[in-house]
């Protein structure tokens, strides 16, 4: 979901850098990022092309309207980087993003443009990424001068001592603590981290003042068995959660890796427990296995590690799953800014197993990736996507080919404005099959629709002539 909004990674820091954080009322963030460009005049009429990435929705004005894509995606960039330059104002800086391997390309290109142009910033991205999985806009970051790149392995027996310590309170552990996480996590830092959660939830081992024991009534712990898996054993936490806190942290689960509040009580299957959220997930959070998203942000949660969403999604049954997705799609279609949320609307109507709502929402998704974000990366995934779908309908409608025709012409443009010509050249062929006007196959059939088209310029002009003579 988080690869399919543009400048996502990016929504936080600027709330950070321009004080937006201070309020959640919309209007008094609008009034105070407007207050920060009205003497600036680069931002004059164009103010609307910050609407994906800061909380506000300033008006399209003509000129921003007037853009091509790409001008529009351009504009962009460079008023953000007037931004962030303005609320750096030469002080040095650390700017940290995480989960790097989510980035959607204008996020990367917005990276790119401040490690090049701002200074004196350290960028740091953390990224899990498999060699295979490694994007374009990837590849081209790591290779810029002054770029470093460090690999982290497995964490020492010590290192990881220090963090379990850390994440339960405890000034040092005891031998047997030690032994059984290490020789089942081998270094892994979030599994240690699950493991020693379990140890002291189910009160394997006490801490008081910072002193670790072994629980003496439990015996040894080599006898105590644990999943050989780190989703084994986040699995085995939430099982052991009360059932209203199981059900919650997998209705949250639906809504993404990170989730607010409101949303989720709407969209809670059972009534009653909806005034106790809150409490619900103060426990949660204080079991370490959600967190505040932002400590300015007190109703909005994340995940504490998409494992942690991935288990408690995959606990869910396929008809529960389906009822929620269908459940937040219809929240999402009742709020006032539905294109902010298209490709959300595509992904939830797609799990809630409603494909014809789905491939409506992917082609508005597709569009607005094209057209309005010159975002081509995604526009291509979008409407490949939309593809794949109407493939399996099959619904032999004639009224929709013109709808697949304009599908993909849009994915050709998408596949130019990337370089991929041979894959934009297959798409815009496959456009005009749809249309009824397909390419010829060989070099005679060339010749016959030349030969054809001569012949009808000749006798429209002959016919024109013969009109106006006898005029």
């Amino acid at each position: 979901i988080e690869q399919s909004s543009p400048y996502y990674a990016w929504r936080a820091i600027f709330s950070q850098l321009l004080g937006l954080e201070a309020t959640t009322e919309p209007n008094l963030q609008r009034q105070r990022v407007a207050s920060l460009i009205a003497a600036k005049p680069e931002f004059e009429g164009r103010a609307s092309l910050l609407n994906p990435v800061l909380p506000v929705e300033f008006p399209e004005s003509e000129l921003v309207a007037e853009m091509s894509p790409k001008a529009r995606a351009e504009t962009a960039r460079h008023l953000l980087l007037q931004l962030f330059r303005a609320a750096v104002n030469s002080r040095p800086t650390m700017l940290m993003v995480d989960d790097a391997q989510w980035l959607d390309s204008a996020s990367w290109a917005l990276a790119d443009a401040v490690h090049r142009q701002v200074r004196p910033v350290l960028l740091v991205l953390v990224a899990r990424i498999a060699e295979e999985e490694r994007t374009e806009d990837f590849r081209r970051f790591v290779g810029r001068d002054g770029i470093g790149r460090l690999q982290l392995g497995r964490l020492s027996r010590d290192e990881m001592v220090t963090l379990v310590c850390q994440r339960i309170g405890a000034t040092s552990l005891p031998d047997t603590v030690v032994k059984l996480i290490w020789e089942k996590a081998e270094g892994h830092p979030l599994f240690s981290e699950e493991l020693a959660y379990v140890l002291r939830d189910r009160h394997l081992i006490r801490i008081d003042n910072g002193a670790c024991s072994v629980s003496a009534e439990l015996g040894a712990l080599d006898a105590v068995r644990f999943p050989d898996t780190v989703q084994g054993v986040v699995t085995h936490r939430i099982d052991n959660l009360a059932l209203p806190q199981q059900l919650t942290l997998k209705v949250a689960s639906v809504l993404g890796r990170t989730f607010e509040l409101g949303v989720l009580r709407e969209v809670h299957p059972v009534a009653e427990d909806r005034a106790g959220l809150e409490q619900q997930l103060h426990e949660l959070t204080r079991l370490d296995l959600v967190r505040f998203a932002a400590p300015e942000l007190e109703r909005t949660y994340t995940f504490k590690h998409a494992i942690t969403q991935e288990v408690a999604y995959g606990l869910l049954p396929f008809a529960q799953r389906r009822r929620l997705h269908r459940a937040v799609a219809e929240w999402f279609e009742k709020g006032s800014e539905l294109a902010a949320a298209y490709a959300l609307l595509a992904y939830h109507w797609k799990n809630a197993e409603v494909p014809e709502k789905a491939l409506e929402y992917l082609d508005k998704a597709g569009e607005q990736a094209l057209n309005r974000d010159y975002a081509n990366e995604r526009a291509v995934g979008f409407l490949t996507e939309a593809i794949e779908l109407d493939t399996t309908l099959g619904q032999p409608d004639n009224a929709l080919e013109l709808r697949r025709a304009r599908r993909y012409r849009q994915l050709g443009e998408a596949y130019f404005n990337l370089a991929k010509y041979a894959e934009g050249h297959t798409h815009l062929e496959r456009t005009l099959s749809l249309l009824g006007h397909p390419l010829p196959g060989s070099r005679w059939g060339e010749a016959a629709n030349l030969l054809t088209a001569v012949v009808r310029q000749g006798w429209h002009r002959l016919a024109h002539s013969i009109n106006r003579r006898a005029a």
